[in-house]
């Protein structure tokens, strides 16, 4: 959570704007417009100055070129966004959020809100605390005083990526008076968002499956269109060749990945995706694993000393997949070892496939005088046979 401190100055300085909303009574009331920089006030007198400002952006407004899809460009000029909050009481209650509309991925807002007291209490601000280091907050006046309004101002940078559409910042006006607080809900839409719609994929493959198919939803907003948008892989993903789709509302990203052969392997791959309107990237990391035929719980097998010996047990699990069709008790043989040193194992099948494991070593044949004979780092090498196959697994070992 950001801290910014309340600053006291008098008027927001350097900002003239061609359109401002109204004020309200109640509610919330937003509008949004390009503006430009300026050394003058918000009380902005009109002289020359005023008028090159709105004659250039007249003539940058008919200048715009439509994409070759017939998407326009996003604005790179900074955008300007008002609002009104009232609140009727200093202690926190809730207000309805300001609607700022849609603000351009990658760009800075300016959002001017108009923050009315319509309480019977003076509200003097401490501090402003923020949802995201990406708001900076300064206020016109450190109060507000009963029936009275100020004037706050807030640069919202607003983010190339997102999950979602539909943002949200919270900015929390915290009173000198204790338990007062007024806050102050910003919702927008991000306009040319280009990303994927979830942080990661994984796919587990089945013992048969020679190749799987990944598709990933992506979340784009105008004026990036499914046309202005190309995909590639990299890492185990290099060869492959991922396209997007769209089917109604929704587009995808969709590929085909081949699976290597072997008994749990795995891959990691990349896909991105770039659009030809802002340039805007995203990545999302994709893991491919097949399923093991043989698993162990678990990964830590501990030792305990009983008399002169050293015992452990275990859980050993042949998938359903890997097994022949026949008896629902066939028996494993199992082997055990940590080096050349070999362990006594007993096993009892209590359903197809599950086997319960007990194993045992002489405690001269781990420790003399207290001293291992081995690395106690080194993994416990498992050898499982059945009737379907055979499987080699690690587990990592401790003797208490």
């Amino acid at each position: 959570m950001s801290h910014v401190p309340c600053p006291i100055f008098s008027g927001l300085g350097r900002i003239s704007s061609v359109v401002y909303a109204t004020p309200v009574e109640s509610g919330v009331r937003v509008s949004s417009t390009r503006h430009t920089s300026s050394t003058r006030s918000i009380f902005f007198r009109f002289d020359y100055r005023v008028i090159l400002s709105f004659l250039a952006l007249t003539f940058q407004a008919a200048a715009q070129d439509a994409s070759p899809d017939g998407a326009s460009s996003v604005e790179s000029k900074p955008f300007t966004a008002t609002g009104t909050v009232v609140f009727s009481s200093v202690f926190p209650t809730y207000i309805p959020p300001v609607e700022l509309g849609e603000l351009p991925a990658g760009g800075t807002t300016e959002v001017i809100l108009e923050v009315a007291n319509h309480s019977n209490d003076s509200f003097t601000i401490q501090e402003a605390r923020t949802s995201c280091s990406c708001i900076e907050v300064k206020s016109s006046e450190p109060t507000i005083g009963a029936g009275k309004s100020i004037q706050v101002k807030v640069d919202l940078k607003v983010p190339t990526m997102s999950r979602s559409a539909v943002q949200g910042q919270t900015i929390n006006l915290i009173g000198k008076q204790e338990n007062t607080s007024i806050p102050i809900h910003l919702s927008y839409k991000t306009k040319g968002l280009c990303c994927f719609a979830e942080p990661s994929v994984t796919k587990i493959v089945p013992l048969d499956v020679r190749q799987v198919d990944i598709e990933v939803p992506l979340l784009l907003s105008a004026p990036v269109n499914p046309k202005l948008v190309t995909a590639s892989g990299s890492g185990d993903f290099e060869n492959i060749t991922p396209v997007i789709q769209q089917r109604g509302e929704g587009v995808f990203l969709k590929c085909t990945v081949p699976v290597p052969s072997g008994d749990g392997f795995s891959i990691v791959g990349v896909l991105m995706i770039k659009n030809s309107i802002n340039n805007g990237t995203d990545s999302i990391q994709c893991f491919v694993t097949r399923q093991k035929k043989a698993s162990i719980y678990p990964k830590l097998i501990q030792f305990v000393q009983d008399g002169n010996e050293w015992k452990g047990a275990a859980m050993v699990r042949i998938h359903p997949d890997a097994m022949s069709k026949g008896d629902d008790k066939e028996e494993l043989s199992i082997a055990c070892s940590v080096g050349k040193l070999g362990f006594k194992v007993s096993s009892t099948v209590i359903s197809k496939g599950i086997a319960r494991v007990k194993l045992s070593v002489k405690d001269t044949d781990v420790f003399v005088d207290g001293v291992p004979r081995f690395n106690l780092s080194e993994k416990l090498e498992w050898q499982i046979g059945w009737e379907g196959g055979i499987a080699e697994l690690q587990t990592s070992v401790k003797f208490r």
